[in-house]
């Protein structure tokens, strides 16, 4: 059926009740092909989107994924070639979905054995002679032959996309006929005495350096290996040509990305022909440079540094003199300890930060800045710090040789005005100097200001009587944000630049004493910038 993947079988019975029997439910939405074996047991293909959780168990079809930047890279891949193929157990985790085929045998006794299940779907199948059966796929128009659960071997790969039905041609072989190019195909009944077989496409996920090839052979006859490289995912015109090992059995393509191998393989004498199920290639990727994401420089008067590891806690003592576990000390990790004014962005740049938990340390005239690096190789990275002011064409060395993601330095000994930090992040410590790569990123321009503002006062007669205390409160590198009076020891109230708002690195205030009794009056002013700096003074004036 196709919905739902069940095998039916029908009998005398069926003919009396009118309900058939469900002789197999599989894992796939459809049944595509059955065929019967002369010991009266069939055989059963199966394809499409799974329709359950349950594994199908073998994929052969799954590279294992090499690991990256370590010498002498292996890839053992389990070739699907004109090869046996033996699977080394098969796992079923119950949890992955199933592939887009299987063939599954029926016994007389009606227990069902998984021969075989791949990525390919199967639409048409043969038994060929007892403990034989072909099998045609799709996508690729693979022809297959299977001797027993879990071995088989590619016998041809078809110039068309689907193998659609094989039949007998009276002895002398089988018809197999395709589509979407729709052809038939004559096949004979005995083995070709040579063959070939192109594996697919290898991606070392970098340019990589070929080595060695090895592979596990047996049968009689002889085998011979040329392989292709390229940097495109499919094999085209912009790869390189077919190029056979040399004399110590070393690739001789170019490097690259992918690579391709090809197996030509020819028997000797009467004997079955040679076959091999297992490829070795050995590849070394090129170092990758590592990337920076983003360089964050924090307000001022910010130092960032490593958090403390937490103490353990001594475990409580019971009143019959044991010791118990705490609660506390089940939890060994730290936390950052966060000025909450710094907002979100900061947390999540010190969470994302490589390293050791950071916290946040208010200290007048210090920066910081932290960056965000990776590596595709996991690399461990070194990262050198240097700064410029604004005009200035150099940059200066600010630290060197940090492990860390962060850097924390006194501010207070720079002149007032606009920086940038450059980091520059390298995998020297993991590679030789001449294969060490970098990467670097500029901050955006941050302002230095060490300076407080400067409150100049007009209590000039004139002024005075006018009802009003003039100020003008400026400052050379900041915006002043905030300012604040207190007259004759009152408490604080704030003041309102003329302007209406603050906006500017100068303001002009007035300050209304038209109410203030005749004699000796005081005003304390004290007033910051954006950078925090804060300047106060005393006004003392006669009304």
């Amino acid at each position: 059926s196709d919905g739902n993947g069940i095998v039916y079988r029908f009998d005398s019975t069926s003919v009396d009740t009118g309900a058939p029997f469900a002789a197999y439910d599989s894992d796939f939405r459809e049944i595509t092909a059955m065929a019967a074996a002369p010991d009266g047991s069939i055989f059963v293909a199966a394809m499409g989107d799974g329709k359950s959780s349950r594994s199908p168990g073998l994929s052969m079809s799954t590279m294992p994924k090499p690991p990256s930047g370590a010498a002498g890279n292996a890839i053992a891949a389990m070739m699907e070639a004109s090869a046996k193929a033996e699977d080394p157990g098969g796992s079923s985790s119950g949890q992955d979905k199933p592939g887009a085929g299987e063939i599954v045998r029926i016994g007389l006794d009606g227990a069902t054995e998984r021969w075989w299940s791949d990525s390919e779907d199967v639409h048409a199948l043969a038994v060929i002679g007892p403990g034989r059966v072909w099998a045609g796929t799709g996508r690729k128009g693979k022809l297959i032959q299977l001797t027993g659960p879990r071995s088989w071997t590619i016998l041809n790969q078809l110039e068309a996309e689907t193998i659609t039905a094989l039949l007998p041609r009276g002895g002398e072989g089988w018809i197999a006929a395709t589509s979407t190019a729709g052809a038939l195909w004559g096949l004979p009944g005995t083995p070709a005495r040579k063959g070939s077989f192109e594996s697919k496409v290898l991606d070392a996920r970098a340019s990589a350096r070929w080595g060695a090839a090895e592979w596990r052979t047996g049968g009689a006859g002889k085998v011979r290996m040329l392989t292709r490289t390229g940097n495109t995912a499919k094999p085209d015109k912009v790869w390189s040509d077919w190029k056979p090992l040399d004399t110590g059995g070393r690739i001789q393509s170019p490097i690259a990305r992918h690579l391709q191998y090809r197996l030509e393989m020819e028997a000797e004498g009467a004997a079955d022909g040679p076959f091999v199920d297992r490829v070795d290639l050995f590849y070394q990727p090129q170092n990758q440079p590592p990337r920076l994401a983003r360089v964050s420089v924090t307000p001022a008067n910010i130092e960032l540094a490593k958090a403390p590891k937490p103490e353990m806690p001594l475990p409580p003592v019971t009143a019959a003199g044991g010791a118990g576990m705490g609660a506390a000390g089940a939890n060994g990790r730290s936390s950052a300890s966060t000025n909450p004014a710094r907002g979100a962005a900061l947390d999540a740049m010190m969470a994302a930060a490589r390293g050791p938990m950071l916290q946040q340390v208010k200290k007048m005239g210090w920066r910081s800045a932290i960056w965000q690096a990776s590596d595709p190789d996991n690399d461990d990275l070194l990262a050198q710090i240097f700064f410029r002011a604004s005009g200035v064409e150099k940059w200066t060395l600010l630290r060197g040789d940090l492990r860390e993601s962060f850097v924390a330095w006194d501010a207070a000994t720079w002149p007032d005005g606009d920086y940038a930090l450059k980091v520059v992040v390298s995998d020297l410590p993991g590679n030789l100097p001449i294969e060490q790569r970098s990467d670097e990123m500029v901050s955006e321009v941050f302002t230095v200001d060490n300076t407080a503002p400067v409150i100049v006062p007009d209590i000039s007669p004139e002024t005075l009587k006018k009802g009003s205390l003039l100020l003008v409160i400026r400052d050379t590198t900041s915006v002043v944000d905030e300012a604040e009076y207190s007259l004759d020891g009152a408490d604080w109230r704030p003041l309102l630049p003329i302007s209406g708002i603050y906006d500017a690195k100068e303001n002009r205030f007035a300050i209304p004493i038209a109410n203030l009794p005749a004699g000796d009056h005081y005003i304390n002013v004290r007033a910051s910038d954006s950078a925090n700096n804060i300047a106060s003074t005393t006004i003392r004036f006669r009304k």
